[in-house]
């Protein structure tokens, strides 16, 4: 990470200018470079990982509709009680506080589904609840209260 590497997408592609001729080919280089090439390494662990606790013939048995679901939960409304039944508050924040409660009454009615979804995006990095539920969620949602100056 943080170490700059030089890609030849085509033989002697460092020595070629991106021109306004040559930029589409370029830009789809670099779409299959970035979405094929730099995630091999991480697929194959992913699939030798799938497959050392799951037959791989089982996989076929699975749209990839149901694959997803599997992996990465249901999209359905999120159990926002299930949600708020599973969060951790520090710093002084606890489910009766004031902020707490404006925060959830803004989530339940102000939000759409799309915009919970996001929410949930932003706090775990992943718009889908767990599949078994919050409590399943690694590591717990939680709420801290920091203190911070005036100037920051």
């Amino acid at each position: 990470m943080g170490k700059i590497t030089t890609v030849d997408l085509v033989p002697g592609g460092r020595t070629i200018q991106v021109t306004n001729e040559n930029r589409i080919d370029y830009v789809h280089r670099m779409a299959h470079h970035r979405v094929f090439s730099q995630t091999k390494q991480q697929c194959r662990a992913f699939v030798a990982g799938a497959q050392s606790v799951l037959n791989p013939a089982w996989l076929f048995l699975f749209s990839p509709h149901e694959l997803q679901f599997i992996i990465s939960g249901y999209t359905s409304d999120i159990d926002l009680a299930d949600l708020k039944k599973h969060v951790q508050y520090y710093g002084g924040f606890h489910g009766s506080h004031r902020l707490i409660k404006w925060l959830w009454e803004i989530v339940e009615k102000d939000f759409t589904p799309e915009e919970r979804r996001l929410f949930l995006k932003f706090v775990t990095s992943c718009s889908r609840p767990p599949l078994l539920g919050f409590s399943y969620l690694e590591p717990p949602f939680s709420i801290r209260c920091v203190e911070v100056s005036d100037d920051q």
